[in-house]
């Protein structure tokens, strides 16, 4: 996605929308991180630090999901959600498929402190339980995360600053608090019986020393060249294929030292990486390494006309299900989830969306955006309405004149936006 295609508020919006867990487990210190909180943190992590996006994110004791998700939203390609609790989990994907994220989400249900990964992530974030019930659990989750990944941001009480900070240097790691807030936690426990209980945190943000990073990359590169050396077998037509060749993307499949970049994967870190779901392919005589795609997927791209359906309105947000794509005459069996701001709406200026959009409205627009969630715009000729409903009996409108009609209700319903030429219904 295009950075100025969402905005921090856009981001707070949508993680929001991520429903808290019905039946939080007190145990586990369940609190849903509130979505300001989460959009605050994951916007430093993208726009102060550049650690967003990233080729493999952590969310370690996801919960809700709602920092994994953002990271996605962010347009990380995969990130990878850790709870020990399974409800949750599964909690947490439906909302990624909701927010149409699904695609860059996956999930293991595993306890953080037991939990390794085959390659070092690039970014981890959390929000671990604050060691009320469990006393260490909140530094038991720091210490594991700064063992699978290169960057944490992790949110804490804010009278433990100090020992983590502290805590955080033993292990090698340079850390520092990015800014301080107060939430106010509504009553989702059995024992709770105030109305709100406020308390006060910290974001905090912990990478490995430079020092310890190249020692680190170092070892990284070499275990990676005994795998390779050890699954690829040479063949008479001098290409070399991995035994266990099916990869997804982010997978490290070799080092730039030793291959060169073909199709399919792209190079970043000094390592070569997969950029689509395949098998590896390699080839040993020009010492490129490639990903043949398993299944061509017709992905809407940047300029394509598509059609949609608006599945939520708000007075600033359009939310949509891509289920046509007119330029590459594909049909989606699973529609796209797609969002058009009030901005994209139309070259008027416009108080609200209600003002030219009704939900199972079928719009006709063109997508601004390189990644999910796609950002839609019907700005220009050609592009609004093609099937419009009535609000009242949600009968599909007619044309008549500059305005619609409703055979049923009859009445006239003025729309600001209507795709004179490609409208269905006269």
């Amino acid at each position: 996605m295009r950075a100025h295609a969402l905005r921090k508020k856009d981001l707070e919006i949508l993680l929001s929308r991520v429903p808290p867990l019905p039946t939080p487990k007190p145990q586990l210190e369940q609190y849903t991180t509130p979505p300001h909180l989460a959009a605050r943190m994951l916007w430093v992590a993208a726009m102060t630090f550049r650690d967003l996006p990233a080729d493999l994110v952590l969310d370690l004791g996801a919960g809700t999901g709602r920092l994994g998700l953002g990271a996605a939203l962010l347009g990380s390609p995969f990130v990878l959600l850790v709870d020990v609790d399974f409800d949750a989990l599964k909690h947490a994907l439906a909302a990624a498929r909701e927010l149409g994220v699904d695609a860059a989400v996956d999930a293991v249900c595993s306890d953080v402190t037991r939990f390794a990964v085959s390659r070092t992530a690039d970014c981890a974030v959390q929000n671990p339980p604050f060691g009320v019930h469990r006393r260490g659990a909140d530094v038991e989750f720091l210490s594991a995360a700064l063992k699978l990944s290169r960057a944490v941001y992790s949110i804490h009480k804010a009278e433990t600053a100090g020992y983590l900070l502290r805590r955080c240097k033993e292990e090698g790691a340079e850390a520092e608090v990015l800014f301080e807030e107060v939430v106010r936690l509504p009553p989702t426990m059995p024992h709770h019986f105030k109305r709100e209980h406020r308390v006060r945190v910290i974001a905090l943000r912990a990478a490995r020393s430079a020092r310890a990073g190249g020692a680190l990359h170092e070892q990284r590169v070499s275990a990676r060249r005994r795998r390779l050396a050890e699954g690829f077998s040479i063949a008479p037509s001098s290409i070399v294929v991995v035994e266990k060749g099916f990869v997804v993307p982010g997978d490290e499949v070799g080092v730039i030292e030793e291959f060169v970049p073909a199709a399919g994967v792209y190079a970043r870190n000094g390592f070569v990486r997969a950029k689509t779901v395949g098998t590896l392919r390699v080839d040993a005589l020009k010492h490129e390494v490639s990903v043949v795609q398993a299944r061509e997927v017709p992905l809407p791209r940047l300029g394509d006309v598509v059609h949609a359906v608006v599945t939520g309105l708000r007075d600033s947000v359009v939310y949509l299900d891509v289920f046509y794509n007119e330029t590459r005459n594909a049909t989606y069996a699973v529609p796209f989830r797609a969002i058009l701001h009030i901005s994209e709406a139309s070259n008027e200026r416009l108080r609200s969306t209600y003002e030219v959009f009704g939900y199972g409205d079928v719009v006709r627009a063109i997508v601004i955006s390189r990644k999910p969630p796609y950002m839609l715009s019907t700005r220009g000729s050609g592009f609004g309405l093609v099937l419009a409903r009535c609000p009242r009996c949600m009968t599909p409108l007619r044309k008549r004149g500059l305005w619609l009609y409703c055979p049923s209700c009859r009445k006239t319903h003025k729309r600001k936006k209507v795709a004179s030429r490609h409208y269905l219904l006269r």
